[in-house]
């Protein structure tokens, strides 16, 4: 299976890529919400990762959102790194 990493901070990107190929995991990522969208569109990809993808007119939340509603088969795992209780899903 491969998983595909959207995460704009670099070292996190980085940080989780190596912790998910130790795993035996394959991985794409991303730091670019559109470019999500179209990775997503290859059949091989089984689980987003989605982190910190800015605060453009495509937010982390709003990514999840578009991921979910075209690509309900594919599992969609959201992380925060700064976050509080209030966002808390």
């Amino acid at each position: 299976m491969v998983v595909l990493i959207s995460e704009q901070i670099s070292p996190v990107r980085c940080r989780i890529r190596g912790v998910l190929q130790e795993a035996g995991y394959q991985v794409e990522e991303t730091h670019d919400p559109p470019a999500v969208l179209r990775q997503l569109g290859h059949p091989r990809i089984g689980l987003v990762v989605i982190g910190s993808v800015g605060k453009e007119a495509l937010d982390s939340i709003a990514l999840l959102r578009l991921v979910h509603a075209q690509y309900r088969d594919i599992p969609v795992l959201l992380f925060a790194a700064d976050s509080s209780e209030e966002l808390a899903i």
